[in-house]
């Protein structure tokens, strides 16, 4: 299914792409050309994190819907933003120097790695609290949680005090990917992984220094990324305004669907707090859908 192209818009030529620009990705797919915008599709992959995180095995590591337009967007990666130089523990470190390695690098949890450098666990500070509360020894009819907990009170090694398994996230992953895998698995930080190998962990926190972009970065982006290299559009026609993140997009396109994906897409571009759409278009193509 396709959306037809107005026979008395000319085609515009394509501006150049910028290599040498470090901030995106280039690695995504282009649009062919701007007769025609397709419909979502379902793209899936198989998962390289699937030997640590066993729950993204068999259904593969991305199933998500994108148009054209929006795959040729260039995206921040998780590489961009998250905390580099991990520190973790190998199964056979003490309770007490994990507590003091917690405390040194003011951290809330620590990875523990294999001797392949692959992370096997992680030991929390939710992992270590049970030695405080001293619980009870487990009746036939304790819960697992109850279990769990009393097993870890009398754990020394951090291969008896991990939880597994890893949660993780490929490296090159979109920084939009990863907050909605923080957000569906509730928890607070995933680790990072390029190639197999753990290269750094990514929190809430992290995500949020997208939001700390001047509003002159945001500005060139947007009309770089939206209205160049997706629409094409003629820069003198249309306006974009930025005041401490939120957007105003002010001028005219050539059609009514272009207006829609403009707004969409500035609402993608790292450091958008919210869009306020005011285009306005030549022609109405969606007058009979």
């Amino acid at each position: 299914m396709h959306l037809p192209v107005h026979p008395y818009c000319p085609p515009r030529r394509r501006p150049p792409a910028d290599p040498d620009d470090p901030l995106y990705r280039a690695d995504r797919p282009r649009m062919s050309g701007p007769s025609t915008i397709s419909v979502p599709a379902q793209v899936e992959r198989p998962c390289p994190l699937a030997a640590v995180d066993p729950e993204l095995a068999g259904r593969g590591c991305i199933t998500s819907q994108t148009t054209n337009a929006e795959a040729a967007m260039r995206e921040l990666t998780v590489a961009m933003v998250m905390t580099k130089d991990t520190i973790t523990v190998t199964p056979d470190t003490e309770f007490k120097d994990i507590v003091e390695i917690l405390t040194r690098y003011s951290i809330s949890a620590v990875p523990v790695v294999g001797g392949d450098g692959v992370p096997i666990g992680v030991v929390s500070e939710a992992d270590l609290t049970p030695k405080q509360e001293r619980p009870e020894p487990p009746s036939l009819l304790a819960s697992k949680r109850a279990r769990q907990s009393w097993h870890k009170a009398s754990a020394g090694r951090a291969v008896d005090l991990m939880a597994v398994p890893v949660r993780a996230v490929e490296a090159s992953e979109s920084v939009s990917f990863a907050a909605r895998e923080l957000h569906r698995r509730g928890v607070r930080r995933l680790f990072v992984m390029d190639h197999g190998r753990l290269v750094g962990v990514v929190s809430r926190r992290d995500l949020l220094k997208v939001f700390l972009r001047s509003d002159e970065e945001i500005r060139a982006d947007i009309e770089h990324e939206v209205f160049q290299r997706v629409l094409w559009a003629d820069p003198t026609a249309i306006t974009v305004a930025v005041n401490r993140g939120v957007v105003t997009l002010t001028g005219q396109l050539d059609r009514r669907s272009e207006v829609e994906i403009a707004g969409r897409l500035t609402t993608t571009i790292p450091g958008v707090v919210d869009v306020r759409n005011r285009l306005d278009c030549a022609w109405n193509d969606q007058a009979h859908n």
